[in-house]
């Protein structure tokens, strides 16, 4: 098993560890409450699509096959990372817009850039499946298959992993700015919430989209790319991680107080059981 087999091997391992730790906490979160709005559906969706998404991943790395199936693993991955990424900036975008109290500018900026990132994705991985054909070299041994790309392929899904990395930082960023609003008006206790959801996420995926940029451009033919299943794995557990708290009421009321606790003046702090997000009963961000 060579070093990217056992990244790969690594990191579906922390997931699907996760998600059978945290199954308990979905049931008891998610599954009893019966309305079904744009934030839970989002957040099946994600958790779901990673788990069960994640198969013809391990199937690709340890599995052996012809070089057109290499090469279909190898698409699918690829399209797979930017669906997934896809769903997630959606769950940030949510919650984002409910920070604003629902401000429709801030809606319009999050879909303007995160479409636009999208749109991006989609047209560097299309031009390169269908201009450069990935000329890179499929290697099959007995652990399974590899696709060796070059440096120009590398420095397309850089740049994809790159538009991610943008996203993450301009929620970051909103956040730290709403956290700045509501320090001048004295309200540290959601100013903690704030950073600490915030900061958490964004310090986690930093570190492992910048990891896994950094193996498109700085790594051999062998191991450039080799940190997505790990980036994908990550960004799964975190949004999950971030959702759970959304929705805990022993992190809304016994560990800190909750919003509705705080004497604020009308229409201050969104709540997230409104329409937006719809976590009927605890209003933590």
């Amino acid at each position: 098993m060579d070093l990217a087999q056992t990244v790969s091997l690594v990191s579906l391992t922390l997931l699907y560890y996760d998600y059978f730790l945290t199954i308990e906490g979905e049931v008891n979160l998610f599954w009893t409450y019966r309305s079904l709005t744009w934030a839970p559906v989002m957040f099946y969706l994600t958790r779901y699509f990673s788990i069960l998404g994640s198969i013809p991943i391990m199937l690709g790395h340890f599995s052996l096959g012809h070089v057109k199936l290499c090469l279909s693993f190898q698409t699918y991955h690829q399209y797979y990372s930017l669906a997934l990424q896809m769903f997630i900036g959606v769950l940030l975008l949510l919650r984002t817009y409910a920070l604003f109290e629902r401000n429709f500018k801030v809606l319009v900026l999050l879909v303007v850039v995160g479409l636009a990132l999208v749109i991006f994705g989609i047209v560097v991985l299309a031009w390169g499946r269908n201009e450069i054909q990935f000329t890179a070299t499929v290697t099959m041994n007995q652990a399974g298959c590899r696709l060796w790309l070059d440096q120009r392929d590398a420095s397309c899904l850089a740049l994809v992993w790159g538009g991610m990395l943008l996203f993450d930082f301009l929620v970051f960023s909103l956040t730290f700015y709403k956290a700045l609003t509501l320090q001048r008006d004295g309200r540290m206790t959601l100013l903690s919430v704030l950073m600490r959801d915030g900061t958490i996420y964004f310090g986690v995926m930093a570190i492992s989209n910048i990891g896994n940029i950094l193996t498109f451009l700085l790594g051999s033919s062998q191991t450039r790319g080799m940190a997505t299943t790990f980036a994908n794995s990550i960004s799964s557990i975190m949004i999950s991680r971030l959702m759970f708290n959304l929705r805990d009421p022993r992190l809304s009321s016994a560990s800190r107080p909750s919003l509705r606790s705080l004497v604020l003046p009308p229409i201050a702090v969104p709540t997230l059981d409104s329409e937006c997000l719809s976590f009927e009963g605890h209003a933590t961000v």
